[in-house]
């Protein structure tokens, strides 16, 4: 590849970055609400994949599939098509979210949650955790034995709903724990009690091979900051930047404990891979990847879906014991198979890919907008509301899980999965037993009191 090559990729990629940046300073009020959680996002699973390949650091994966491909053509089209997305992306959430909601609405705690129940909360999700974790590391003969049950063998299709206990576990003990920092009558013991809480989950969740909950929890500890409204900026780019670090860190060495459960005593293929491959895949960012095979070989060597992910992104949400033979409802298993049908597992797959690959370039401006819509009216919300560990938890779990970059074909089923059950955390939260009310004592009252002498 000539040097002419290189800048022209290398110009692209700053194409992006500088939309990437504009967002930045049009949305973006603090890097913990939604719409710094979607930038993170799409800096890692899209941005530093770009610049790998475009500054020749890195090749896309897998390799064999982009033996013969025009690289300078497909990276420009894969970066353009991304900034489309971007920038209508901006536009609907900047009109959406300009001014701030009157309340939080019934997706956030409208003031300081109470300690007690926060406490009962993580506790009792730690419990059943714990049970559940313990029954399936006996039924398939230990920890390795799960992960392989889940991520290889499919065993535990069906029941992943099993893992919920311990994602809310790990979210709620997480938020508990920030809570905890700021209160002057928690006792002692109370948080390493609830930190260890976090960290028993964040595990269990691991046995089912998911690193993204742990690392969710550690970069929530360490971006978020609930002594105040005011961060100063440079203390606020540090706690990024070590956020940062440690997610693809973290990320990296759950990768390699976790094929080290799965293949003992072998030499997995992650092992064998370059640092930055192995930093890409650690992250599950190969985004990029899977979106330049989608805008090099669509329309030109496949047929678009024509919103088949979507329809079965929203019969997903129907128990596959009531519906045995139900479609898959993820596209990143589908678009895999094209390319490897005897693989099991798919790639990840972005909101804008899958809405290129659905309904073409107009399906990047209908997917920007909506995304951006409802990412701006969960930011609305979560500006009103006051700054704890529980709507820290609350966004992370909405930006992270139910709305991954933007609005995706599954979102139903992830609202049902993800944000039904932590709306439900918070509506439990709000209620409160009414007491019978204390007798009123007017002064006429008073005055007709009988005095005892």
């Amino acid at each position: 590849m000539t040097v002419g090559n290189h800048l022209i990729e290398l110009a692209s990629v700053a194409a992006l970055f500088s939309l990437m940046a504009v967002a930045r300073v049009v949305l973006v009020k603090r890097m913990e609400d939604p719409f710094g959680l979607f930038l993170l996002a799409f800096g890692v699973f899209y941005g530093f994949r770009a610049l790998l390949v475009a500054s020749g650091l890195d090749a896309p994966s897998p390799d064999y599939l982009f033996a013969t491909t025009d690289m300078q053509r497909t990276l420009v089209r894969t970066t353009f098509a991304l900034c489309v997305f971007l920038a209508v992306f901006i536009g609907a959430g900047y009109l959406v979210s300009r001014k701030p909601a009157r309340s939080p609405g019934i997706l956030f705690y409208p003031g300081t949650p109470p300690i007690h129940r926060m406490l009962f909360l993580t506790f009792v999700l730690t419990g059943l955790s714990v049970v559940i974790g313990a029954v399936l590391i006996t039924r398939f003969g230990g920890f390795g034995g799960v992960v392989n049950a889940s991520k290889f063998s499919d065993d535990l299709a069906g029941l992943r709903y099993l893992k919920l206990p311990s994602s809310l576990g790990a979210l709620i003990a997480a938020a508990t724990y920030m809570d905890l920092r700021t209160s002057s009558r928690a006792m002692p013991f109370m948080k390493p009690a609830v930190l260890a809480c976090a960290v028993i989950n964040s595990i269990l969740v691991f046995s089912w091979g998911q690193r993204s909950v742990v690392v969710i929890v550690a970069a929530m500890l360490v971006m978020s900051s609930v002594k105040g409204r005011s961060v100063k900026r440079a203390g606020s780019f540090v706690r990024i930047a070590l956020a940062t670090v440690l997610v693809v860190s973290l990320a990296v060495f759950l990768r390699d404990t976790r094929d080290d459960f799965a293949q003992p005593g072998q030499t997995h293929v992650f092992e064998k891979q370059t640092v930055w491959r192995r930093m890409s895949q650690g992250v599950n960012g190969t985004y990029f990847d899977a979106s330049m095979l989608a805008f090099r070989d669509w329309p030109a060597k496949f047929s678009f879906r024509d919103g088949e992910d979507f329809s079965n992104g929203f019969t997903g949400s129907v128990p596959r014991k009531l519906w045995p033979d139900k479609p898959d409802p993820l596209p990143g298993k589908w678009f895999r198979q094209v390319y490897q049908p005897q693989i099991k597992n798919g790639w990840p797959v972005g909101t804008p890919t899958i809405w290129y690959l659905n309904f073409g370039w107009f399906g990047l401006v209908i997917g920007g907008i909506l995304s951006g819509a409802a990412i701006g009216w969960i930011t609305r919300r979560y500006r009103s509301a006051p700054r704890s560990g529980l709507n820290v938890a609350v966004t992370f779990n909405l930006s992270v899980f139910v709305l991954p970059l933007g609005w995706v074909s599954q979102a139903p089923l992830l609202f049902l999965t993800w944000g039904l059950p932590m709306i439900l955390i918070v509506a439990f939260l709000r209620f409160q037993p009414v007491r019978p009310a204390a007798p009123a004592y007017t002064s006429s009252a008073v005055a007709k009191a009988p005095v005892h002498t």
